[in-house]
């Protein structure tokens, strides 16, 4: 039991990973113990200090000498030559802090020896001067942490510790407090983080640019500070969630909106919590803020007389007339979203072939082909020759007031100024939410309409995933409708149950 114990204090393992411990991962040798089968089912090699591999080493000897043909390859045996087992463990530990006169107060366990070890280290690198905050994930290695954060609760683990710690902040503060500032978090954040290690798209890197800049300017205004005078820890939890309601209340926000926006600030903290270790309690703080859930509303959609409608709004007499039919006629024909329809090349069509297609450049790095009907082929033939650009040059088919890539902000505008013209042919236009979005549900419906099937339409429409197209299945009342008849299921339902019972009665009721 002595050998043990010492093993126990001597590298902070659990108890349960001591008594599994076979002969064969004992290396008496080199001093190194392969734990197997730890927490979360995760392996890993401990080395040992000499005078540990010692103890070890004699205590192997005189087991042998005891149990030559022992019933067990564990590594620490019981009275009987079995494993020690967990229950073993505690008894015998029980005994030994009764004959140690340990019994007061509360009870010392064999787990305390790991928080022990864990304290005792940090202190050690505190009274050394070294640097704690890199030399933690090593320990966290060496303990078979799985988060960094187990292992950054030792730091709290004793008033000792504490008092160990203090005569230190505030150097460390003043030499640490660059690092605070926002600045330097936000450049390597974009920089590093989802430029580098991530290879975010350009689109990703605008949203969460967009995030957080609004969230920056909420907080100098609500704190009355110059942004560049911001410190991560006015960013804090309470403040987030002040933005996030702001989003909701002031800027009419959707939840979806809302959601977006936290994964933003959520990644950024990410990346705070690894790049600064000092701000992790802030970062955890906001980490914790949940999505929020949202109504999932029914899937507008056009039918095929107000798709026409709306495509025929534009004058065709004056060339932006001309671009608007165009790119309506894009969006309805293709199903493409707004950020592929707008950021479509020339050299992405291939007009000169038998059957025309076009390459669209998708969310995700997801490039996809998509035929192209008669009528897109004809209309897009006839913008480049009217804006003088041939087929194979990487120029953007569709140009604002600018002479520009036309933005979203401008598609938007092209297709609500179409459907406010289409009012009057189609007054059911003004009770449906108009967007280029909404040509995409329509090309999806009339395909699930005419019978395509969802995997088509899921490559179709580039969904990651077919659950995502699986929405216009339930959109179509039509559909189920004829499902139901097919089925022969009636509207004659039978006799609803009536509980007797006093107690399903009262359940009923609620």
């Amino acid at each position: 039991m002595a050998t043990l114990i010492g093993l126990l204090a001597s590298s902070g393992l659990r108890s349960g990973e001591v008594v599994r411990l076979d002969r064969s991962d004992v290396d008496l040798t080199n001093g190194v113990l392969l734990v197997r089968k730890t927490k979360f089912r995760k392996d890993r090699l401990v080395p040992v200090h000499t005078t540990t591999q010692a103890a070890l080493r004699h205590y192997a000897h005189d087991r042998d000498a005891a149990f030559p043909t022992p019933k067990d390859q564990g590594f620490f045996l019981s009275s009987r030559g079995n494993r020690l087992s967990a229950t073993g463990l505690q008894n015998g530990f029980a005994e030994v802090r009764k004959l140690a006169g340990l019994d007061g107060g509360k009870p010392l366990r064999p787990h305390d020896l790991r928080h022990r070890f864990a304290v005792t280290r940090l202190s050690f690198w505190h009274q050394q001067r070294a640097d704690v905050q890199a030399l933690l994930p090593l320990l966290a290695t060496y303990l078979g942490h799985a988060s960094y954060s187990d292992t950054a609760y030792y730091l709290t683990g004793s008033a000792d510790l504490l008092a160990c710690c203090g005569p230190r902040f505030p150097r460390w503060r003043c030499s640490m407090s660059e690092h605070l500032l926002l600045a330097p978090l936000l450049e390597s954040y974009f920089r590093r983080r989802l430029t580098k290690q991530r290879n975010a798209t350009p689109a990703t890197v605008a949203s969460y640019r967009d995030a957080l800049r609004m969230l920056i300017l909420f907080a100098a205004a609500k704190l009355r500070k110059r942004p560049a005078a911001l410190v991560l820890e006015d960013l804090d939890r309470d403040l987030v969630l002040a933005f996030l309601d702001e989003l909701e209340e002031k800027r009419n926000n959707t939840v979806a909106t809302r959601n977006a926006r936290l994964a933003a600030i959520r990644s950024f903290f990410h990346h705070v919590a690894a790049a600064d270790p000092a701000s992790f309690g802030v970062a955890q703080r906001v980490l914790t803020i949940p999505t929020k859930r949202a109504h999932i509303e029914v899937t507008h959609h056009l039918t095929k007389a107000e798709v026409d409608a709306v495509i025929a709004a534009p004058d065709q007499r004056t060339p932006r007339g001309r671009r608007d039919r165009a790119f309506l006629l894009f969006l309805a024909r293709t199903g493409a979203r707004v950020s592929e329809a707008i950021g479509v090349n020339a050299d992405d069509l291939q007009l000169d072939r038998p059957r025309s297609q076009v390459l669209l450049h998708g969310k995700g790095r997801r490039d996809r082909v998509i035929p192209v009907p008669q009528d897109l082929a004809r209309a897009l033939a006839a913008l480049l020759r009217e804006c003088g650009i041939a087929n194979h040059k990487p120029r953007p088919i569709f140009i604002g007031a600018h002479n520009e890539r036309l933005t979203r902000f401008g598609a938007t505008h092209i297709v609500r100024r179409a459907a406010a013209k289409a009012v009057a042919i189609r007054p059911n236009l003004a009770e449906k939410p108009i967007s280029p979005h909404i040509f995409r549900h329509s090309l999806a419906m009339k395909l699930l309409q005419s019978g395509v099937d969802l995997l088509t339409i899921q490559a179709w429409l580039g969904h990651a995933q077919v659950a995502t197209t699986h929405r216009y299945a339930a959109a179509d009342v039509e559909m189920m409708r004829n499902g139901l008849e097919k089925a022969g299921i009636e509207g004659d339902y039978g006799t609803r149950f009536r509980p007797t019972d006093a107690v399903l009665q009262l359940l009923n009721s609620i």
